[in-house]
């Protein structure tokens, strides 16, 4: 149990918390989802493999600027998941593998199965305990969420999720809203103060050593939410977590919630 004055856990008054490969296996929902697009459209897409269509989704999104993707979400999220498709789709094109027998706007019917599958399964990819933990935290502490993203897409899965309903609405902060990304110490000090406590009575629990774990600098206490395989690069961090965690049931037992 925390109780030790030592203890910086013993002065912890909120938590905040990551969206992305924290709450819910991002890199599964995008698979399923995939998976599902491509079963719908099996005239068309049959010929592609699930691992393919990924690779080609990612290209697309990675040849893309910021600003790009920004100004699209700005129109709507369906013309930037549009757009994102027509490129899957002109890469298979081009490398010789085109749809087949495509129906008029592959792209956009793409799009629309793609969206509507991700987020009404979204909760099905919670790791497990997640959501229960935030219920719970909030017994104790403060609960917001710090994530980084477009808000057309970070609030999405937040209602998604169901977790807009466990925290306090003023606690959530999304980079896309606030302007700057964390790590930025201008983002970790505002959610602070938006709680109503200075930085050193905040823990941050997220799964980026550099974007979660980063929040150190400004005095938070940090855990590493790490489900992977491999041991994180601890050694390699400027800032090093506080406490690795690999389940959210390790989670509650080290800010005993």
């Amino acid at each position: 149990m925390v109780g030790a004055s030592s203890d910086p856990r013993s002065t912890l008054r909120a938590v905040f918390i990551d969206v992305d490969d924290t709450l819910y296996d991002f890199a599964a929902s995008v698979t399923a989802s995939m998976a599902h697009v491509r079963e719908r459209y099996r005239d068309s897409l049959g010929h592609v493999s699930v691992a393919d269509l990924e690779t080609l989704y990612n290209e697309t999104s990675n040849s893309a600027t910021k600003e790009e993707k920004l100004a699209l979400l700005a129109q709507s999220p369906w013309k930037y998941r549009r757009f994102l498709w027509e490129g899957v789709l002109e890469r298979l094109e081009a490398r010789g593998t085109p749809p087949k027998n495509p129906p008029r706007d592959l792209a956009g019917g793409i799009a629309e199965a793609f969206a509507t599958f991700r987020f009404s399964t979204l909760r099905e990819y919670a790791y497990p305990g997640a959501l229960e933990a935030l219920t719970a935290a909030s017994l104790r502490y403060r609960v917001g969420i710090i994530t980084n993203g477009p808000p057309q897409l970070q609030r999405a899965k937040i209602h998604a999720l169901g977790i807009h309903t466990l925290v306090e609405p003023h606690l959530v902060f999304v980079s896309g809203e606030f302007g700057e990304d964390k790590p930025s110490p201008n983002l970790f000090h505002a959610a602070a103060k938006a709680a109503d406590v200075e930085p050193h009575h905040c823990a941050m629990v997220g799964d980026n050593l550099e974007c979660d774990i980063g929040s150190r600098a400004v005095g938070m206490y940090t855990i590493l939410f790490h489900t992977k395989p491999h041991e994180p690069a601890i050694l390699d961090c400027k800032h090093p977590p506080h406490h690795v965690a690999r389940s959210w049931r390790e989670v509650r037992e080290h800010l005993d919630f």
